[in-house]
């Protein structure tokens, strides 16, 4: 298996996170045409170009700290079979790191399977807005009365509203129907 970890799809690392209790589901896996990050509590999927069938399971943290490392000069992430090298816009290789050798649970068993009732989004800006003003450890509350109504939210002593945008369909899901 062969892929390139882009700036953007290194950012995925951030979700995952290596000191929760299983290290399969805190770290980011690359394959079949995705890289997937989870810590255990939160899943997120984008998807890169790969070759080959195989799948590789690589800490989190050795994603960060290449990041970290290489600075503005990091381009991108090399990550085959044996190992993932960090190499910069020169093509210098900093570091190489082996992979996990632990098995991936299967994340289609985590997605809901009844009946989708409504879409709404909400713009991230938003979201970053809230999270700055109830702090990064808090538990956030939503409550969703319909399409067309504020979302309210309560976190601690800190409780408001967020406008959503209504829509008919998503689009994320309208072209997974495809």
């Amino acid at each position: 298996m062969k892929a390139t970890l882009n700036q953007e799809a290194m950012r995925m690392a951030t979700i995952a996170n290596d000191t929760g209790p299983s290290s399969a589901l805190n770290c980011v896996k690359i394959g079949n045409g995705e890289v997937i990050a989870t810590d255990g509590f939160m899943l997120a999927r984008k998807p890169i170009e790969t070759e080959g069938k195989e799948e590789i399971l690589v800490r989190a943290s050795n994603i960060l700290k290449a990041k970290k490392a290489g600075g503005r000069k990091l381009e991108k992430i090399f990550v085959n079979t044996d190992e993932m090298t960090i190499t910069d816009k020169d093509g210098k290789v900093d570091a190489s790191f082996s992979h996990l050798q632990i098995s991936y649970p299967p994340i289609s068993q985590l997605y809901p399977t009844g009946k989708q009732e409504a879409f709404i989004a909400i713009n991230a800006k938003l979201l970053a807005k809230l999270i700055k003003v109830v702090g990064t450890e808090a538990i956030i509350e939503f409550k969703i009365r319909g399409t067309k109504e504020p979302v309210e939210f309560a976190a601690g002593n800190v409780s408001g509203l967020i406008m959503p945008y209504a829509t008919e369909k998503s689009e994320h899901w309208h072209k997974e129907k495809k």
